[in-house]
């Protein structure tokens, strides 16, 4: 992989996740990981096979928190799909308990979030664009 030719706009990504947030919800544990990029195929099992971009995934989010009801997670998942780059957003837990819902969302990001700033140039044995 080339580090730098996979550079997304974290930040940005980050705090979209956390606005998204129904009122009263909150984040405790936010893992995001990139990788190689990995293009989608009609064969894919579980959660990828709702990708329909035809875009390659470069990584995967899983995020943890609380809300204020079990709805929330839908709604928090409803959100997440709106966002361009962000795919295949899943509630892989959902818990009540006395103060609302903990929950755990876990989705891809595909290959639309990179900013090609460091990609090769045709032609060119350097990056910078």
């Amino acid at each position: 992989m080339k580090p730098l030719g996979c550079v997304a706009i974290v930040a940005a990504l980050l705090a979209a996740l956390v606005l998204q947030l129904p009122p009263g919800g909150t984040v405790s544990q936010l893992a995001l990981t990139i990788a190689e990029p990995t293009p989608t195929a009609p064969n894919n099992i579980g959660a990828s096979v709702l990708d329909t971009s035809g875009q390659s995934h470069i990584g995967t989010i899983t995020i943890s928190g609380q809300v204020r009801k079990v709805a929330d997670v839908a709604t928090y998942v409803n959100r997440l799909s709106a966002i361009p780059g962000l795919v295949d957003p899943y509630p892989a837990n959902s818990t009540a308990n006395d103060t609302g819902a903990q929950f755990t969302v876990q989705l891809s990001i595909n290959e639309s979030l990179l900013s090609h700033r460091f990609a090769l140039t045709a032609g060119s044995g350097t990056g910078g664009n």
